[in-house]
């Protein structure tokens, strides 16, 4: 039962996670086939324009790749707070869902003939909103890490400020103390 539940909660995570990008790419699949003659795809999508997308997107996985060996590999102030928010599972969703959307948009391009189905730019098209969507959002998340981790580095600079000044006022006492018996000491050997 316990697994049942783990399941439940982490479909319910995705598909909330998601909710947009399969809004947008129901919307623009059935939008584009509306007006089919309003939009013509396959002047849009040339082979150079294509392979500017495929680039753009190999790159936008080179960014998903690095950003998850930079949080899984440092111990960065925010980490802690990161998972007991929970932010790490909707992180890990948005990371793994842009490298699939991307990697099959690559893949897609690469691969398949235009001419092998008739949606092959309707469904490209989509493809590349939603990639971008899922970008955008991983962008916003990053930068919420990012300002917790610059909130957190601002307390821990406080933290160390007060504990400098509480550091240097221990040292003075104790120098004061030092100097009393002293002061003691050469009042008691004469």
């Amino acid at each position: 039962m316990n697994i049942i539940k783990k399941i439940y909660e982490r479909t319910k995570l995705i598909i909330i996670d998601l909710k947009l990008e399969v809004i947008v790419f129901i919307l623009v699949f059935i939008l584009n086939i509306a007006f089919k003659d309003g939009l013509i795809l396959t002047q849009y999508f040339t082979n150079d324009r294509l392979s500017s997308i495929t680039e753009f997107f190999s790159i936008v996985i080179a960014v998903y790749i690095a950003v998850i060996t930079i949080l899984g590999t440092s111990m960065i102030g925010i980490t802690k707070k990161i998972l007991e928010k929970k932010l790490d599972s909707r992180l890990i969703n948005i990371i793994m869902f842009g490298i699939i959307e991307a990697l099959l948009s690559i893949l897609i391009i690469t691969f398949i003939e235009n001419s092998w189905f008739n949606y092959y730019y309707d469904v490209l098209l989509c493809l590349s909103i939603t990639t971008l969507i899922t970008f955008a959002k991983f962008i916003y998340l990053l930068s919420l890490i990012f300002k917790a981790n610059l909130n957190s580095l601002a307390e821990k600079i406080d933290e160390d400020t007060k504990e400098d000044k509480e550091n240097k006022e221990f040292k003075i006492k104790i120098y004061e103390l030092l100097e009393k018996i002293e002061g003691n000491f050469k009042r008691n050997s004469k």
